[in-house]
């Protein structure tokens, strides 16, 4: 139909972190290196890979304009990410001319594999530069099909949302991703109140719904402090971490307000 870029969601993909974005797709886009081809907009992999993109994040984006970094190069990172992902005319191209046949058909024989974010698209498109990432990952899979990779959501979540509550300046993987996922799933429930920089907004809701507002609303200072990644020389967060990295991760991120559940009930308006 003409269209320069395509978002491509699987079933298993979900708008929970609408709030936290910064701005619409649209924008995003326009934001996007020239010549890019395809961007995944979800980013699940091991405790390691997630804690590695937050730290090359963290370092890359000190020399970009406002401190903003919205995407890196995918590269080796071994990132699942077809939850949600972006192609451009340019990406489609190469896929199609790496896969057609002489008969001018699409030959899936040809493909080395079948599985899509390591093989037919970056088998097809190429990991060069121009095969970004998002950073922080603007969707995450809803239920996760493991342990290790439910810790790597909630980094995930920890980084939209600090990022969103600090508008840009500081971002950090220690928030309650409990926490977070009960502000976010209420949000789902009022689509009209559903859009970007509105995380403040849905969490306010959430507090004075469930423990009367005032004082109890304020978000830790721990939460809003930018963690820096470790000197290149040092060892990564991840090579220090225990065996059990995930029930670390877990333990330091008490929720100040706690587990509480949320009843069905529209946003109070302004």
């Amino acid at each position: 139909d003409g269209a320069s870029v395509a978002l491509i969601m699987e079933d298993d993909a979900r708008w929970d972190l609408l709030p936290t974005w910064s701005s619409d797709l649209e924008k995003f886009v326009e934001r996007l290196p020239e010549d890019w081809t395809v961007t995944q907009l979800s980013a699940l992999g091991d405790y390691a890979e997630t804690t590695k993109l937050f730290y090359d994040w963290q370092r890359e984006r000190k020399s970009a304009p406002g401190q903003s970094l919205t995407t890196l190069p995918k590269g080796s990172r071994r990132l699942s990410g077809t939850q949600a992902y972006l192609i451009s005319r340019k990406g489609m191209s190469r896929l199609v001319k790496a896969y057609r046949s002489p008969a001018g058909k699409t030959d899936v024989c040809s493909m080395t594999c079948v599985e899509l974010e390591e093989c037919v698209l970056a088998d097809g498109v190429h990991l060069d530069e121009k095969y970004r990432v998002a950073t922080p990952p603007l969707f995450v899979e809803r239920s996760p099909s493991s342990d290790f990779l439910d810790s790597s959501r909630n980094m995930i979540l920890s980084w939209a949302v600090s990022l969103s509550l600090t508008q840009g300046k500081a971002a950090n993987l220690r928030m309650d991703g409990d926490m977070i996922r009960d502000v976010l799933a209420e949000g789902l429930k009022v689509p009209e109140h559903l859009k970007p920089n509105t995380f403040m907004e849905h969490f306010n809701y959430h507090c004075k719904l469930n423990h009367g507002g005032g004082s109890k609303c304020s978000i830790k200072t721990a939460y809003l402090v930018n963690q820096k990644p470790p000197r290149m020389e040092e060892p990564t967060l991840a090579e220090e971490a225990p065996v059990d990295a995930e029930e670390n991760f877990r333990g330091h991120n008490a929720s100040a307000l706690g587990r509480v559940v949320m009843s069905r009930r529209d946003l109070a308006p302004k």
